[in-house]
């Protein structure tokens, strides 16, 4: 959609179609409204087509979301104008622009060549003039809006902002944060996920005003924060969790993560206490618990036995769909028994370093029903000699 007011002469006019018919002149229009009639979910749809990242639902931080093609700071400009059409279009568009809100640092279009200069700081001695820092502005104006206006604020599920900016502006957001009861997803600068004293208002405004959120992650520094989720409970609607590096004991994960009703993403990263004791159920301790999505990386206690005990509860194989196994303890000649005990799995990813080459005679064969990728990459741990194929080689 454009402005008819950026239009300079009628040629231009011509190729947007604005001189096309007579019919869809402006000195022939009727000034018939014909979106009265539209329900405000369909109007609201039509103009989500303007500024399409605003409805993407996604927990990608924005430098994972970004698009290809277009300009996203120019889309949400013109859904914005689209507010002033009629109130039945200020609601709409409002409904889009602050469910998910980016603060991208440039205009992706040769628009951005003219706005720098114009917001560099100049003055009579200095010609060239200092850039002004425009996410941080962005940032400080939405913080001031949805404090201002509570309607608004609860309409705040997604909040993306660039890295340095949420490095730099930690104060701004905690602010921020703390008016979103409804926020899902937020952008957070690395401190917060290794305990830094930096970012201990954020994360305590985090806990306390944002009961929604999603997706977080927890690094090495945080153990005595991750401790306490079992009794705190901030964030029962908790989707995905991503541990690294952390010094925690089998019974304590376990327990944190069964803390969580609604995770459906578990990322285990380089854990080096845990091992085959987190999948074994004991009915007096917290189990396991089911699993949608398993990414275990550099855990090498972890054996297929482990998985065995794990996927004999029903309610966990019959909710596993996507296990990924990189440097684990569970070896590449063992996957068949993991295949026979998950009958939903769709996608199975192994990335193994071996020393030994593989014996296929004393290899029952892979089988499964459901899965629908497999990749499967095997390296050699040292070189061989020239004359000799590498051990990797016997698995393919």
């Amino acid at each position: 959609m454009r402005s008819k007011s950026r239009l300079k002469n009628g040629d231009e006019a011509q190729v947007y179609g604005y001189n096309a018919h007579p019919a869809y002149s402006p000195k022939n229009r009727s000034g018939r409204d014909l979106t009265a009639r539209l329900p405000l979910k369909v109007l609201t749809d039509i103009l989500s087509q303007i500024c399409p990242h605003a409805v993407d639902d996604n927990y990608l931080s924005l430098e994972e979301s970004m698009r290809d093609g277009g300009c996203m700071l120019c889309d949400m400009r013109d859904l914005a104008q689209c507010a002033l059409v009629s109130r039945r279009f200020l609601v709409a568009t409002q409904t889009i622009l602050y469910h998910n809100v980016r603060i991208d640092p440039v205009h992706y279009c040769e628009r951005e060549i003219d706005l720098a200069e114009k917001r560099k700081r100049k003055s009579f001695f200095e010609r060239n003039g200092e850039p002004v820092d425009a996410p941080k502005q962005r940032v400080e104006q939405f913080s001031r809006t949805v404090r201002d206006n509570q309607s608004l604020a609860i309409q705040v599920e997604f909040l993306k902002m660039p890295y340095m900016t949420r490095e730099t502006c930690i104060a701004d957001l905690a602010r921020t944060v703390s008016v979103l009861p409804n926020l899902k997803y937020v952008d957070l600068p690395d401190g917060i996920y290794s305990d830094d004293r930096s970012c201990t208002t954020l994360k305590q405004e985090l806990e306390a005003r944002c009961p929604d959120l999603r997706k977080m992650k927890h690094v090495h520094g945080a153990e005595r924060s991750f401790a306490l989720l079992s009794q705190s409970r901030p964030w029962q609607n908790l989707e995905i969790l991503d541990l690294s590096r952390l010094q925690v004991e089998p019974n304590t994960l376990v327990s944190v993560l069964a803390s969580f009703p609604a995770l459906q993403e578990l990322r285990l990263d380089e854990l080096p206490m845990i091992d085959d004791s987190i999948f074994h159920h004991a009915p007096s301790t917290p189990a396991f618990p089911p699993i949608t999505k398993l990414i275990l990386q550099n855990t090498p206690a972890l054996t297929a036995s482990g998985f065995e005990a794990y996927l004999s509860r029903p309610e966990t194989r019959e909710v596993l769909t996507h296990l990924t196994l990189q440097d684990t303890g569970v070896l590449p000649s063992e996957l068949y028994r993991i295949l026979a005990t998950s009958p939903y799995l769709r996608s199975l990813r192994i990335n193994h370093t071996t020393q030994r080459a593989l014996i296929p005679s004393a290899i029952p064969p892979f089988a499964s029903r459901s899965l629908e990728t497999f990749h499967f990459e095997i390296e050699s741990t040292s070189t061989s000699p020239q004359d000799l194929q590498p051990p990797s080689e016997s698995y393919y």
